[in-house]
Formats: structure tokens, C-alpha cells, sequence
């Protein structure tokens, strides 16, 4: 049981909204780099409220802008997917 939950990683979540200003932008991304360094999952997630689901490829946009910053750093599990009103992709550490 114990090697079981040595093994296991930790999953952190950012939230993010299409309405997130530049500088909070930054703040998430290099709290996600810290997660990143510490060996953590990262999922990240934009949530969208009723009228937005209208902008959603303003949104894919939106999550493109924030991924471009982990070039290098991390790869992408999967590609970004929308459910329900929350789209979201996981990042892993490269090595």
C-alpha cells in the first residue's frame, strides 16, 4: 500500500477564464511551472460561462496562447477537450 502511493502523482488544477488579464495570465503560468518543476500532473482548465460558450474557438485560442508557454518544458497529454462548459488538457514534465 505504501509503494502504491509513492508512486502516485499529484495533480494540481489552474482555472483559467477567457477574461483573464495578461498579468494574472503570467502569475498562473509560472505557478504551473513550479508545479511542473516539483514533478506534479498539471491539468489545466478554462471555464466557460453560458454566453462564452459562443467564443469557444476564442477560447482554443486562449488555451494555444497559455500551452505556447510550456514549448520545451512539458508536453501535452492528449489535445484539449471541451466538456460541458470547461475546456482542459493535462501537462507532464518532459524529460
Amino acid at each position: 500500500m505504501k509503494k502504491q502511493r509513492a508512486k502516485m502523482q499529484q495533480v494540481k488544477e489552474i482555472k483559467f477564464s477567457i477574461r483573464t488579464d495578461d498579468n494574472d495570465r503570467n502569475i498562473k503560468v509560472n505557478h504551473i511551472k513550479q508545479f511542473l518543476s516539483e514533478n506534479c500532473l498539471v491539468k489545466i482548465s478554462i471555464v466557460l460561462s453560458k454566453r462564452e460558450m459562443n467564443r469557444v474557438d476564442f477560447a482554443k485560442q486562449f488555451m494555444k496562447d497559455v500551452l505556447s508557454n510550456f514549448d520545451g518544458i512539458a508536453k501535452i497529454e492528449g489535445t484539449p477537450s471541451l466538456e460541458r462548459r470547461v475546456l482542459s488538457c493535462m501537462l507532464r514534465k518532459s524529460t
